[in-house]
């Protein structure tokens, strides 16, 4: 739905296939339109698979896109970053035996630029993300029950990750 601020609805549109979608974050896109990331097992790889949808101003869909393996993907959420570019992030359980990072960086069109992955037999999932003012990103990361920062450049390349481990559970 598009609402103005006296809660007056504009449009309301829906979509999606015969399974289960859900939205977890929606950014502005640079025409006026919008960018609603979620997950989707109608569509895509298997189980359920990130879902990145392209609206227009009036809520028309311009595209969508799926990414993800055969397993399971579990988005997070999405940054706009300066250029115009998106990051959605989240978990895979595609690749390993376990719930692994998962990031993609995807040019304005939906179009894959590079995929960020780190493969463990525990659970660590993308939980946040920055873009630095030199154009890298900060992934907040929760591991199994302590946290990690990874710093990526904007190639995708970790620069560096530290691992914070403290007394007790950290979320």
């Amino acid at each position: 739905m598009k609402l103005t601020l006296d809660s007056d609805v504009l449009w309301e549109q829906t979509w999606g296939g015969d399974g289960y979608e859900q939205a977890v974050s929606v950014v502005l896109a640079e025409d006026g339109g919008s960018y609603i990331f979620g997950e989707t097992d109608s569509y895509g790889a298997g189980n359920r698979d990130f879902f990145l949808l392209k609206i227009t101003e009036d809520g028309t869909e311009d595209w969508f896109e799926t990414y993800g393996g055969t397993g399971r993907e579990w988005p997070y959420g999405m940054l706009r970053l300066s250029n115009g570019e998106l990051l959605i992030y989240g978990f895979t359980e595609s690749i390993g035996g376990g719930r692994d990072e998962y990031a993609i960086r995807v040019a304005q069109d939906g179009n894959i630029i590079w995929e960020y992955t780190v493969e463990n037999p525990g659970e660590e999932f993308i939980m946040d993300a920055l873009e630095t003012a030199e154009g890298d990103l900060v992934l907040a990361v929760s591991v199994e029950e302590d946290g990690k920062l990874v710093k990526l450049d904007a190639d995708g390349s970790i620069l560096w990750a530290y691992t914070y481990e403290l007394a007790g559970w950290q979320y």
